[in-house]
């Protein structure tokens, strides 16, 4: 498959994971603690993305050279562990438990804006639809 191909069937993977995950989430929330669910989540999460990482090194028949860590980049990435990996996830999971699946479906949509404009306009970078 050619890579704009590829990268175009990837981007819709995606957002009907990402689309689907909330429903099927809030379903869970019925019969587990969000804490817990959050942690069967991510733990699924880790587990899947080493094995797709391992059959991916396996096919290729090479080691990639990720670029290593400076002493600057420690305090960013325990504040990205923390808020990203463990406080997000959890109030994200106990606020959808009472929040109704519409309203729950906008907020979750308009993440994707916030984000864009949280983060694109201090780093200047540019905003545009290519």
């Amino acid at each position: 498959m050619h890579n704009k191909n590829r990268s175009i069937v990837y981007a819709f993977a995606a957002a009907f994971l990402f689309g689907s995950s909330t429903p099927l989430v809030k379903l869970l929330l019925d019969e587990i603690q969000p804490v817990l669910l959050a942690v069967f989540l991510y733990l699924g999460s880790g587990v899947g993305l080493s094995i797709y990482k391992s059959i991916g090194r396996i096919a290729a028949r090479e080691l990639e050279r990720d670029a290593g860590l400076v002493k600057n980049d420690v305090p960013w990435l325990i504040g990205a562990i923390i808020s990203g990996g463990i406080v997000v996830p959890i109030i994200l999971l106990v606020n959808l438990k009472y929040t109704p699946a519409a309203t729950a479906s906008l907020l979750m949509n308009f993440e994707v804006v916030a984000t864009g404009a949280g983060v694109g306009s201090p780093m200047k970078k540019l905003h545009s639809f290519r």
